[in-house]
Parts: C-alpha cells; sequence; structure tokens
C-alpha cells in the first residue's frame, strides 16, 4: 500500500493536516540543506589546504545539491494531493452547508406539521362546540313549538 493509498483511505482534514505536515518537513530540510550550502560556500572560501579537502567539499555539495533537488521534486508530488485534499475539505464544507440546510429545513416541516396538528385539534373543537349548538338550537326548537302549542295565546302577544 502507497502513501497515496494509506491518505486515500483517511478523512480530507487528516489528509491535509498530514500533507502539510509533510511539507512542513520537507521544507524544514530544504531550509537545512540551504544553510549547509551556505555554510559550504563560506568554508570553501577559504582555500583548501589540500586536493583531498577538495574533493571532500566537491563531494559534499555534490550530495546536497542532489540531496535538495529530490526534496524539490517529493514537494512537486505532494502539492496535487494538497490540492485534491483541500478540495475535498472544501465539498466536505457544502456538504456540512447542506446537512444545515436539511436540519432547518426539517425543523421547519417538523413545526408546519405541529401547527397543523394543533389546527386540526382547534378544528375538531370548533365542529364539536358547533355540533352543541346545533343540538342546542334544536332543543330550543322544540321548546318553543311545545309552548305554542300548550299555550297559543301567551306567545303570540294576545293574552
Amino acid at each position: 500500500m502507497t502513501e497515496g493509498d494509506r491518505q486515500i483511505r483517511l478523512g480530507p482534514i487528516e489528509t491535509v493536516n498530514r500533507l502539510h505536515a509533510v511539507v512542513d518537513r520537507l521544507e524544514s530540510e530544504n531550509a537545512d540543506l540551504r544553510r549547509q550550502v551556505d555554510e559550504l560556500r563560506l568554508s570553501s572560501s577559504r582555500v583548501p589546504q589540500d586536493s583531498t579537502e577538495m574533493r571532500r567539499l566537491l563531494e559534499e555539495n555534490r550530495g546536497l545539491v542532489e540531496e535538495n533537488r529530490r526534496i524539490k521534486q517529493r514537494l512537486e508530488k505532494t502539492a496535487p494531493r494538497v490540492a485534491w485534499a483541500e478540495q475535498l475539505t472544501s465539498e466536505e464544507g457544502k456538504e456540512s452547508k447542506l446537512t444545515v440546510d436539511y436540519r432547518r429545513l426539517s425543523r421547519e416541516l417538523r413545526k408546519s406539521q405541529l401547527e397543523r396538528q394543533e389546527t386540526l385539534e382547534k378544528l375538531a373543537d370548533v365542529e364539536a362546540s358547533h355540533e352543541k349548538l346545533r343540538e342546542d338550537y334544536q332543543r330550543l326548537v322544540q321548546i318553543s313549538s311545545q309552548r305554542r302549542r300548550s299555550h297559543p295565546d301567551s306567545i303570540s302577544g294576545v293574552v
């Protein structure tokens, strides 16, 4: 399993963090190598006492140049992975915005359903009250008609 395969299995944020750590480490190594090259330049400004020291310094310099080239290559290889992981992270941010929107809409739907339920309960109460009023009216009509039959003159106003 390559480093890239392991990073794909990681979450995007972990991948970005790890890639940034790798980039930081490589940049630190590169800075160390530059310091060493600068030190070599300073030391090479002194004329070597013999050809053995000169060969040693040249070999050391070649090694540092080669190491610097490898670090630059690793940085170039890492850059697309960092960009890819940052893109995933931004897409994850979009997903979280969608999640927030979904939760907000879910709350609004639940609130709307509760309001609908309350309205239905109020409607049922109004219908029950209406039915009771209808029954009371029917009773009053019956009482009134019974009074008319039993006292036809008193109701009509004739005494």
